[in-house]
């Protein structure tokens, strides 16, 4: 009976270990799609400036915190934004994910953006409490760039601001979509792509494409956007026609729907950093200059 248990135990600690090493993982491969997305080919020299580094620590934190906080963890990162006097930084208590399935946090807070959660009955917010977690990274955000200080102070953003954090957002989404190297329906993290995508019906492609035309307004006329919108919506082409086949996705054409998420984290690391360059609200806190 005694080995039995022991055996019991051992089985429970192996389960619970999985995920939390899983999630470890995660987090440094996302802050490494996070700083190539948004610097570039220049992210390890800007880096090396103490501001844009402390800033870019920053975003991470509320990146995690915001997507991917759970069972107790994230004490750290909130004290690093309580010290670098981020507003309306909530206590862990207000945030805290726990009573899930091991690794079925993405339910709670991969679904999209602007998702509205349902609040259980009974209780006053929905399990992640998703719109304390957005307006974290939003307040977040605002400290970074300095979006006004009426917006830090009341927790708002601004056009611009919301989007940034929107792709902030969705970096970390598609970094997921591209961890998940074998096909799978286990969770419900918003999909990279959908046959008829709309603003009722969102993909990670309407996503990123509607809160870059928002980001990068002033500079729809330059070849860089025209560009980069051109090979976006060819590829999102691509991938819903793989989303609408017969049967789905299913491990037959996993492999391709996979190489779309690739290729879209290429797309994004190729353009987002020399268009992000050319908006003064960026440059100011991460230009190439910075490393130097």
């Amino acid at each position: 009976m005694k080995k039995r248990f022991v055996a019991f135990l051992a089985i429970i600690m192996i389960l619970y270990a999985f995920p939390l090493s899983l999630l470890a993982y995660d987090a440094d491969k996302h802050d490494d799609y996070l700083e190539k997305v948004l610097l570039g080919s220049n992210a390890e020299a800007i880096l090396k400036n103490k501001s844009a580094k402390e800033k870019m620590e920053m975003l991470e934190a509320a990146s995690y915190l915001t997507i991917d906080q759970v069972q107790g963890k994230g004490e750290t990162e909130l004290k690093l934004l309580r010290k670098r006097k981020v507003s309306r930084v909530p206590k862990l208590s207000d945030i805290d994910l726990t009573g899930i399935f091991l690794g079925s946090h993405r339910n709670y807070t991969h679904r999209g953006w602007d998702y509205v959660y349902i609040i259980p009955k009974g209780e006053k917010r929905d399990k992640a409490n998703w719109p304390v977690r957005k307006k974290l990274l939003c307040s977040t955000v605002n400290k970074v760039f300095d979006f006004g200080f009426m917006n830090e102070l009341f927790g708002k953003v601004c056009d611009k601001g919301n989007s940034f954090s929107a792709l902030v957002y969705y970096i970390h989404i598609l970094g997921d979509h591209i961890y998940n190297e074998e096909y799978s329906v286990s969770d419900l993290t918003m999909p990279l792509a959908r046959t008829n995508a709309d603003d009722n019906n969102q993909d990670v492609f309407w996503e990123l494409k509607k809160h870059c035309e928002v980001l990068f307004k002033d500079q729809k006329s330059s070849q860089k956007y025209i560009s980069f919108m051109q090979e976006l919506d060819a590829l999102a082409d691509k991938a819903r026609e793989l989303a609408g086949s017969k049967g789905g996705i299913s491990d037959k054409n996993f492999g391709e729907y996979h190489q779309c998420a690739e290729d879209l984290m290429q797309l994004l690391e190729d353009y987002v950093p020399l268009m992000l360059a050319k908006e003064d609200f960026f440059e100011n806190e991460f230009s190439a200059e910075k490393g130097k």
